[in-house]
């Protein structure tokens, strides 16, 4: 038994880096390679997540799926609310296609600059800040090593660790400088570093303008359509745009709730349905907004703004 014991324990020391499933799989397919690969450690971000995925992939997926989500329900907002403005007289179109596609376009384009000049100078602020804590504690534990190593205890004391335990973790961390310093900004100031994708604040920028703006075009695309000649018929008298308007928002959120599954345990299904609520219930409000606002305003006596086309 004792024997028995003593090989087990050895064997889940020495298997804690196999791929039991990609291993099996070899041996049943006599896969040479396969078997290789599946008894070779991993690094932490080569471990097969989808979160480790999608981040090799495109290190810009959380910014366009955030960015596009907003693009997209602006857009929506954008259209259906002057649509509906149109249709209770606040406003006069005379040729509705063109200058509602270029209302909207403006619009999506101008925030969409905005929330990137904000997204890319919030990080720069993060990062600059970052960096001079980590500059200053750098400092102090070179200058007064001792008072830093005092403070790390007494947090992990605070936590719960044995006093003795806290002092020989805290000790050999000690000897490794930036990892300690590391440690320090996590545990103490309770920093993470902000650069840690290796986007820059430009690159955000850049990738929060593109997705927001791309992606916020894509609501108007049945507007388009309508606009060419052989669509006769205005869109106040033919609700078929506004409606492929929203069915087009929504399937793109599904789309883009899909992707943002795969940086959450979640079920992907769950995710996907909820950003398709999450959407459908800001546009819904918005629509709500207009059409109290269009109701208590008087059509009578109001002349509207009148909006010349080209």
């Amino acid at each position: 038994l004792s024997c028995r014991g003593s090989m087990s324990s050895v064997s889940r020391t020495t298997l804690r880096s196999r791929n039991l499933e990609q291993a099996t799989s070899a041996f049943l397919n006599n896969d040479v390679d396969g078997s290789r690969a599946a008894h070779t450690p991993r690094k932490i971000e080569d471990e097969p997540h989808r979160s480790n995925t999608i981040r090799k992939e495109n290190k810009f997926m959380k910014t366009i799926i955030s960015s596009g989500t907003q693009g997209l329900i602006v857009s929506c907002i954008v259209l259906v609310t002057m649509v509906l403005a149109l249709k209770h007289g606040l406003i006069i179109i005379p040729d509705g296609h063109i200058v509602l596609l270029t209302i909207n376009a403006i619009i999506v384009l101008a925030s969409g600059l905005g929330i990137a000049f904000v997204d890319g100078s919030t990080k720069k602020v993060a990062i600059e800040f970052y960096e001079s804590e980590k500059t200053r504690e750098t400092w102090e534990f070179d200058n007064y090593p001792e008072g830093e190593v005092s403070e790390m205890v007494e947090l992990y004391v605070q936590r719960g660790m044995a006093q003795p335990d806290a002092e020989r973790v805290v000790a050999l961390l000690s000897k490794h400088r930036e990892l300690f310093i590391d440690v320090m900004m996590a545990e103490e100031l309770q920093l993470m570093p902000p650069n840690d994708d290796k986007v820059t604040p430009a690159e955000l920028g850049a990738a929060t303008f593109l997705s927001y703006s791309l992606l916020g075009q894509l609501p108007s695309i049945p507007f388009l359509l309508y606009s060419f000649p052989a669509h006769t018929t205005h869109f106040i008298y033919d609700p078929t745009p506004i409606y492929l308007c929203i069915i087009v928002t929504g399937v793109a959120l599904l789309i883009l709730g899909y992707l943002k599954s795969f940086f959450t345990p979640r079920r992907w299904w769950h995710i996907a349905v909820g950003n398709l609520v999450n959407g459908l219930l800001g546009v819904g409000g918005a629509c709500v907004l207009g059409y109290l606002i269009a109701h208590s305003m008087n059509p009578a006596t109001s002349q509207g703004a009148h909006i010349q086309g080209g």
